[in-house]
């Protein structure tokens, strides 16, 4: 069985735009109840779920925005359901290295380390005598 997911989880937008009549709409067809369902709605309440529906053909596509402003797009005519979720996956996976790669982190430089370290002067019961 597969593993409970939040595929709304730091996405602030899904749109999916496709033909509905079109056989090799069938994935994304597929994966749209896995964002609508009740479960990921509750979980990720601020992310917004639109459909762009055409009448000609067009390529299935579904347009991902994250919170960090971030936009990409998954192209969905040869995937099979299990790739277009792996592929969700992924992507935020690698924002998630993004977002850690940009956080600063405080650098040691060589006259901190050899710099000794200041102690505070005893005032226990031994200084008092």
């Amino acid at each position: 069985m597969r593993d409970k997911i939040n595929l709304l989880y730091k996405l602030k937008s899904v749109i999916y735009k496709f033909d509905p009549m079109d056989p090799k709409t069938r994935s994304i067809r597929s994966f749209i109840p896995y964002t609508t369902c009740k479960r990921s709605r509750q979980l990720s309440p601020d992310c917004k779920v639109s459909f762009e529906l055409s009448s000609e053909h067009v390529s299935p596509l579904i347009s991902l925005k994250f919170v960090n402003g971030v936009e990409k797009t998954i192209n969905t005519e040869t995937m099979q359901l299990d790739s277009i979720i792996e592929s969700v996956e992924l992507l935020k996976k690698s924002m998630r290295i993004e977002e850690i790669e940009k956080m600063k982190t405080v650098e040691t430089t060589l006259q901190d380390i050899l710099q000794p370290v200041n102690k505070k002067k005893d005032t226990g019961a031994k200084a008092n005598r």
